[in-house]
């Protein structure tokens, strides 16, 4: 899951991140994004991003024809 919120950074610092097997956290300086514009961001990088941890159950079929 994707997490973005706002928070007073060090001058300089715009981003910052911070990763896990199963989450990402984006910390964004709040002189540089709306609260509105934090939510949309996190829920857009939500919907695009495809499902960790997944994995194929079934492998594919050599002979089945994939047109």
């Amino acid at each position: 899951m994707i997490t973005v919120r706002r928070t007073r950074l060090d001058d300089g610092a715009f981003v910052a991140l911070r990763s896990t097997a199963d989450d990402l956290r984006i910390v964004i300086d709040d002189r540089h994004i709306t609260p509105a514009g934090a939510t949309a961001l996190e829920r857009a990088l939500n919907g695009l991003a495809p499902g960790r941890g997944r994995r194929q159950t079934q492998k594919p079929d050599p002979g089945k024809r994939h047109d």
